[in-house]
């Protein structure tokens, strides 16, 4: 029998309001079984675990935006920013991703279930970093996560340490240093 696709709504629905309302300790499969209404059988069908729902639900507070393609890294760079910014100065959201990277620490199974969730979030920028490698804007050997480093660090370092300033954030100037880093020679893991 195929899966419900009103179950899973069900449940990804139960889920956020149970971690919106506690964090991730006050999490659990039960609660969303409570709350849902879904059998905890259709609920261990839909996801094999407790961290798998867990990132469903947080996968859908979070809307990833679409990939721009304006032509130039630049123009990539301050429409991808442009967009995620408002999801990095959310106050609801930045709790709950805190609350979930203090919890995957001691948690591996969540830890591996949220690093595949933020492999698959920053899949938009390696799009973004292939096409201008494609045009010849970046070096062929620019190592990603390098480059990804520079581009999100600022933002998380803004969200954890101040966020107050993301509404004032500089959006232009980010992308300006981003591009002259990735246009010097030997961004590689090396350096």
């Amino acid at each position: 029998r195929p899966l419900s696709e009103v179950a899973r709504a069900k449940m990804i629905e139960s889920a956020v309001e149970i971690v919106l309302e506690g964090g991730v300790a006050g999490f659990s499969v039960d609660e969303v079984v409570r709350r849902s209404g879904v059998a905890k059988s259709t609920v261990y069908r839909h996801f094999p675990s407790r961290s798998d729902l867990l990132v469903a639900a947080l996968d859908s507070t979070i809307a990833v935006p679409e990939v721009p393609n304006t032509g130039t890294l630049k123009g990539d760079l301050l429409a991808f920013l442009a967009a995620v910014l408002p999801i990095f100065a959310n106050d609801q959201v930045r709790a709950i991703n805190l609350d979930v990277m203090a919890q995957a620490i001691n948690d591996p199974e969540l830890a591996t279930v949220y690093n595949d969730l933020v492999a698959a979030r920053s899949a938009a920028v390696r799009i973004i970093y292939d096409r201008a490698k494609g045009r010849g804007e970046i070096a062929d050997d620019v190592d990603f996560d390098v480059a990804l480093e520079f581009m999100e660090g600022p933002l998380v370092a803004r969200s954890l340490i101040m966020p107050h300033t993301l509404a004032n954030y500089d959006i232009a100037g980010t992308v300006d240093r981003i591009c002259l880093v990735l246009g010097e020679p030997g961004l590689t893991r090396e350096v």
